[in-house]
């Protein structure tokens, strides 16, 4: 469980959890089975960064989203790359997404499929996202690398925050049934 709660009047806590450090892997299939959190101004996510930059900071060494979710987008999953070429700094990100009716209440499995060729994202083995290896090199394929996992419930920010917050939603909470890497 990842918790967002007000601690006074002025401070807000959120988490993360991650893998750095203790398990990596490069090409696999991990499954998630996980319940986003609720309210305007949280902002869910499952990713994946690289355990060292080989190609230098981000994005040059990738980041795979597997699953992210904002409370103003209460039916909204998303997943996406970003690499040199590909990423949202630049507008030319590489992005797919699904609506799932209040995809908050329930739990849900997340699934990336990660070859060599490309990777694959699925909601409920539905197909959401695919990025492919277009074989030019790093800038658009880093990911020939160890990554790890991060789960993280955040609040506010440039995309949770983006049409505002509600306090009200307070307490609320992401919650991680399971992990499942299989090579």
């Amino acid at each position: 469980m990842i918790a967002l709660h007000q601690e006074d009047e002025n401070k807000i806590s959120s988490g993360r959890i991650h893998t750095k450090g203790k398990f990596q892997w490069n090409q696999a299939t991990v499954e998630i089975r996980a319940k986003t959190a609720k309210g305007l101004g949280t902002w869910s996510a499952a990713w994946m960064l690289p355990s060292t930059d080989v190609y230098g900071g981000w994005p040059k060494s990738g980041e795979i989203d597997i699953m992210e979710q904002v409370g103003y987008q209460p039916d909204s999953i998303w997943s996406a790359a970003h690499v040199e070429k590909y990423n949202h700094i630049i507008g030319t990100h590489k992005n797919g997404g699904l609506e799932i009716k209040d995809v908050s209440d329930d739990f849900h499995i997340y699934k990336l499929v990660w070859t060599s060729e490309n990777y694959t994202v699925f909601i409920d083995n539905q197909k959401i996202f695919t990025f492919e290896n277009e074989k030019s090199g790093p800038a658009v394929w880093p990911f020939d690398q160890d990554f790890y996992l991060l789960f993280n419930l955040a609040y506010g920010g440039n995309w949770g925050g983006k049409q505002g917050i509600d306090k009200e939603a307070l307490p609320t909470e992401m919650l991680v049934d399971y992990v499942r890497v299989y090579q």
